[in-house]
């Protein structure tokens, strides 16, 4: 985790992004090369519009992998675990918690509806919208269920090659 944002970081975001980061509070987790993989960003864009995670995947590499999962039905599956298995369900509920608290790290006003959203814009155990979300707040603090799922169905995931062309 780095807590200020080299210049270096900014462009390997941009690229892995293919877009000029918005509202980056920080780099949230690297891979084994060293390059930015998940990202922290404020809660509002600058003009006021809530940002859709607080938690942002940016390697090319895993987000391709976690689409190929989502694609093949994997969040679907989830649900019907969710619906069974009371001890995940804790777990998630207990992600959700931390998700939020983290979310409203460092802000004044938290009465905004947007603070009420769990991880991916979702607070019930119905649904389960993005694995990416879930997997970068996985990768960030190492304690939610549905994340740490996705990783173990990736394996290792390691990159193959760095995102910056060193």
């Amino acid at each position: 985790m780095k807590e200020t944002i080299a210049e270096n970081d900014r462009i390997i975001i941009e690229t892995q992004i293919k877009r000029k980061p918005r509202q980056l509070r920080r780099v949230a987790s690297c891979c084994d090369f060293g390059c930015p993989q998940v990202v922290e960003t404020e809660p509002f864009l600058n003009d006021g519009t809530p940002f859709p995670t607080l938690y942002w995947l940016t390697c090319p590499v895993k987000i391709k992998a976690v689409a190929r999962l989502e694609d093949s039905g994997w969040a679907v599956r989830l649900i019907g675990m969710l619906s069974r298995d009371t001890e995940l369900q804790a777990q998630l509920i207990q992600a959700q918690q931390e998700y939020g608290e983290a979310r409203k790290c460092g802000v004044r006003d938290t009465a905004h509806p947007v603070y009420d959203k769990g991880i991916g814009g979702v607070r019930d155990l119905e649904a389960i919208k993005c694995l990416h979300a879930h997997y970068a707040h996985y990768l960030v603090s190492g304690s939610n269920p549905v994340g740490e799922m996705v990783a173990e169905n990736l394996g290792a995931g390691a990159c193959d090659a760095r995102c910056d062309g060193k």
